[in-house]
């Protein structure tokens, strides 16, 4: 089973997932120490490749906590949304024929401990738009290039563009 966040339109996909993490005594500031308690829910609904393309959109909600006092900038609620569209059309000749998925995702953060939160300049939102190269017949290797603009609990903001490849074996 190969762990992805999609099928690139090869498969009708509706699922939910749930995971629950906890860990006794994961925190100390040297006088109290706490427990993390996180969980997670993931929706991820994808249709099969059509004449008109692929279609992926995919949600997450995170809740993690810190017990026990203890000052972090972990604990808070966090969630994403994420939309793409795989073009049917591949691209390419012999072993780097693939497609094109253009894509955008929000990503948005709500700490426990927002003054904390604003010493560590934490992340309180993003936006990224991006587009993917899925080669087709590497077991969907992905290369992808994205452009986001983040904010953090101070209120700074930063635009990125990064790159990355993920080989799938």
């Amino acid at each position: 089973v190969l762990f992805r966040s999609s099928f690139y339109g090869q498969k009708n996909i509706a699922s939910v997932g749930f995971a629950l993490m906890d860990q006794p005594d994961a925190m100390t500031d040297g006088i109290h120490t706490g427990t993390f308690l996180g969980w997670n829910v993931d929706c991820l609904f994808e249709n099969k490749m059509t004449a008109w393309g692929s279609g992926t959109l995919e949600a997450a909600y995170y809740n993690y906590s810190v017990g026990g006092d203890v000052p972090n900038d972990v604990a808070g609620k966090a969630w994403f949304v994420f939309a793409g569209w795989l073009l049917p059309q591949p691209v390419g000749c012999c072993c780097f024929c693939g497609r094109f998925r253009p894509w955008v995702r929000y990503q948005h953060y709500s700490y426990d401990d927002e003054t904390l939160a604003q010493d560590v300049s934490a992340p309180t939102s993003e936006w990224d738009v991006g587009c993917d190269f899925i080669v087709c017949c590497a077991n969907a290797t992905k290369l992808t290039a994205f452009w986001g603009d983040r904010r953090d609990a101070c209120g700074c903001e930063e635009t990125i563009f990064r790159t990355g490849v993920q080989l799938v074996f």
